[in-house]
């Protein structure tokens, strides 16, 4: 039963209502026996407290982001060679604006398209209206669990982008206790993150989010090209959180280690 109501709302996605999730369309999905299921589940709400629980524990945020890295591959190969009199690190920026501006507009409308991602925003709106108790900090516990999951691959994939560029975190001190640096890898991947799933919602009322397109040259780029307002405010985020490094190796070499680094991950 469980089995067959997450696959429902996998192609669905989930409503806080949890109104269009009805037990007997359940009962028959799962191709189980009715009075099994009802003696199980006598009462709705009683599934409904284990569908929560079971969604949370299957929450998969990676679906639809993060699958970028053909994309980048096909990118960096068509910005190759790059301009022979090109200043270093004028040249370094914007290559790396346009990787972040490509990637980014790619990854949200995946994201927007995601029932995974739907799901989980609604479950964390489903959290806030439950009452205090074991049903509640179960689906909590399973829902930070995700979300942490999630946060730790973003902050791997934006250590080795940071490398593979020359780039390192905006140095974020030390936390109130003294006891050590801040991961700024962790944070730029916690903003990001929070920064999509405002995206998502925001989308959900305004389905034309994608639509308008602006040519600009943000971030100290030298060359106008063409971006969303989702992509740029991504793109921001990872921006103010990245520094560049002294790097005296820049030039088409190095894009082509890139290149290929990735093509070895994929």
């Amino acid at each position: 039963m469980l089995d067959a109501a997450v696959g429902m709302i996998t192609e669905q996605g989930l409503t806080v209502s949890l109104d269009h999730i009805r037990l007997d369309e359940v009962v028959e999905a799962a191709d189980v026996a009715r009075t099994s299921a009802y003696r199980r589940w006598p009462y709705k709400d009683l599934f409904i407290a284990d569908l929560l629980i079971e969604l949370a524990q299957a929450s998969r945020l990676g679906t639809g982001w993060g699958t970028t890295d053909t994309l980048i591959v096909e990118t960096l190969s068509g910005l190759l060679p790059r301009p022979p009199k090109a200043d270093p690190d004028q040249d370094r920026l914007d290559v790396l604006v346009e990787v972040l501006r490509v990637s980014a507009q790619a990854d949200v409308e995946a994201v927007l398209a995601s029932p995974d991602w739907r799901t989980h925003i609604a479950l964390q709106a489903t959290l806030l209206g439950l009452p205090d108790g074991e049903l509640r900090s179960a689906v909590g516990a399973n829902l930070r669990a995700a979300e942490e999951r999630f946060g730790a691959t973003r902050a791997d994939a934006f250590r080795r982008l940071a490398a593979l560029w020359g780039y390192r975190p905006v140095d974020a001190g030390t936390n109130e206790g003294g006891s050590g640096a801040l991961d700024g890898f962790a944070q730029l991947a916690l903003a990001l993150t929070s920064t999509m799933t405002g995206l998502v919602i925001r989308a959900s009322s305004e389905p034309g989010l994608l639509e308008p397109r602006w040519h600009l040259a943000p971030f100290g780029t030298s060359e106008r090209t063409t971006w969303s307002a989702p992509a740029l405010a991504l793109v921001r985020v990872v921006m103010s959180h990245l520094e560049p490094q002294p790097v005296s190796d820049w030039g088409d070499h190095r894009l082509e280690a890139a290149i290929e680094e990735l093509r070895q991950i994929q």
